[in-house]
């Protein structure tokens, strides 16, 4: 187990240099503990386990897949479609609620007709999404969850999204 503090998540100055891919072993897991504000979610990793912990912002500043489980215990990973967290077939979510989830998209490969819960939420709103995929395929879903004003009227649901509404809220989910 690795835990760092380090607003820059795993700093690429000290003893552990993040250059180039690092190999994690099969049980390793990485905790971010960064109180409050905002820590880096350090990329260039083959994260197996993740523990998000601490409170505060843990903002992806790259693209980051986990191979085992993320624990969702205090803090928020903040992600984007450029900085897009990705959970590989057969990663698992623990302990997700409304002082941790993550804000901003999330794929997730599928590899069976399981369901899968998104713990995804926005600004304070604790919003998961479940989804079960149709068939046992190789696939990849996306989910992000928003809380804007919705244009009802014409929503931009097309055959290749699907889209769920209430009158103030959203969730944008993509098949891969």
């Amino acid at each position: 187990t690795f835990v760092t503090a380090n607003v820059d998540g795993i700093s690429t100055t000290g003893s552990l240099n993040n250059t180039g891919t690092k190999i994690l072993g099969p049980a390793s897991t990485i905790v971010y503990r960064g109180i409050g504000g905002t820590q880096q979610f350090t990329t260039g990793f083959s994260y197996v386990n993740v523990s998000i912990e601490g409170s505060g912002n843990k903002t992806l500043n790259g693209p980051v897949t986990i191979s085992g489980n993320l624990n969702l215990a205090d803090g928020f990973v903040v992600s984007s479609s450029t900085n897009l967290l990705t959970m590989a077939a057969g990663a698992t979510f623990t302990n997700a609620s409304a002082q941790s989830y993550i804000d901003g998209p999330v794929a997730i490969f599928t590899n069976s007709t399981a369901s899968y819960t998104y713990p995804i939420g926005k600004a304070g709103f604790y919003k998961p999404f479940d989804l079960t995929p149709a068939n046992a395929s190789v696939t990849s879903f996306t989910a992000e969850y928003f809380r804007p004003n919705i244009n009802t009227t014409n929503p931009p649901c097309t055959p290749a999204r699907l889209e769920a509404y209430t009158i103030n809220e959203r969730w944008n989910v993509v098949r891969n």
